[in-house]
């Protein structure tokens, strides 16, 4: 356990840069969000128009930046590999599983950070617009972090077998290839009428203001139940993830 410790110590120690850069970013976005409520709401209260879509729209934008920044390799792995310290670390007693684990676990809380974040700003944004942030649009920020996070795991199965900097970047970018194909094939399976998406890209150019935004969501509304499956798949994501970089761990470097 004491070894575990310390190896999540160091992970945090070398990716807190990395993290806090990128969970400013999504406070700014959270910020922006609420400006530009703000802004477009004083315009339509004089127009007496409806808001709701708009701020949905935003909330959703909220999710999707916080999934950009939880699946965004933190470069621990490479600063390890330019230092040696990767080839060093075989010869210390520690396990694949124990740097596998120390890995998810700094995961684990870059999502549970980013959740909250995401919870939070939306809420305030929806409270910004005389409305509450209900249980089902909180779920389905869980599925939008799900599909960031399967990208992610898919790319570090890659990422974690290169042996060096060339290798790296070429596994990096096959990984990122790959990684967009598992999205598309598991979003196959998912009850989405993709042509409601199709219809929104037409519609969009069209509109004059925010407020006729608040049709967009009625062209590709989730079913309640999927939500659920968020945190199991999730849980699964994560599991799948640790067993994977156990297994590319174990590979010696030559």
């Amino acid at each position: 356990m004491k070894s575990i410790r310390s190896l999540f110590y160091r992970e945090m120690r070398l990716s807190a840069r990395h993290y806090i850069i990128r969970f400013l970013l999504l406070v700014l976005v959270v910020g922006f969000a609420a400006l530009s409520l703000l802004v477009t709401g004083q315009n339509s209260a004089h127009t007496g128009e409806d808001m709701s879509g708009f701020t949905v729209m935003l909330t959703y934008i909220i999710a999707v930046v916080a999934g950009v920044v939880i699946s965004e390799d933190n470069g621990v792995f490479k600063a390890d590999m330019d230092a040696g310290w990767l080839r060093y670390s075989y010869a210390l007693p520690m396990s694949a599983a124990k740097k596998a684990l120390t890995r998810t676990l700094v995961k684990l809380l870059s999502v549970a950070v980013g959740m909250a974040v995401t919870v939070a700003g939306a809420a305030a944004v929806c409270a910004m617009n005389g409305s509450s942030l209900d249980l089902t649009t909180i779920l389905n920020f869980v599925l939008i972090l799900d599909i960031f996070l399967l990208y992610d795991m898919v790319q570090q199965i890659f990422i974690l077998r290169a042996t060096d900097a060339d290798e790296l970047k070429r596994n990096k970018l096959i990984g990122g290839v790959v990684g967009v194909g598992a999205i598309l094939l598991v979003t196959e399976f998912l009850p989405i009428d993709i042509s409601g998406l199709e219809k929104a890209m037409e519609l969009i150019p069209e509109m004059k203001s925010p407020a006729e935004m608040s049709q967009l969501g009625e062209l590709f509304e989730l079913p309640e139940i999927v939500g659920y499956f968020g945190i199991p798949a999730m849980l699964v994501i994560l599991g799948v993830g640790f067993f994977a970089s156990w297994k590319a761990l174990e590979r010696r470097p030559d």
